[in-house]
């Protein structure tokens, strides 16, 4: 079982509300929760978006023997 879908169930009859995010969360996972007390919102950034990101922060691909590959890798796995 997802950690989804055990976190966000032991924690939807909680007093308050709570944030919870993370790349990892996917929202089909969310959604088979049925849940009342639970809401949902997904904010999504366009590909091109990620790979400006990535280009701008040399430190993170540095050192790479295939940078486009590298970054293909890395959309892959944010999507």
């Amino acid at each position: 079982m997802p950690a989804v879908e055990a976190v966000i169930p032991s924690h939807a009859d909680w007093a308050g509300p709570i944030v919870n995010e993370g790349w990892t969360l996917m929202p089909e996972a969310v959604a088979n929760l049925n849940l009342r007390s639970v809401e949902s919102l997904w904010m999504v950034a366009e590909d091109s978006f990620l790979k400006q990101r990535i280009r701008a922060n040399e430190d993170f691909w540095r050192g790479v023997s295939d940078e486009e590959l590298m970054i293909q890798l890395c959309l892959e796995r944010s999507t």
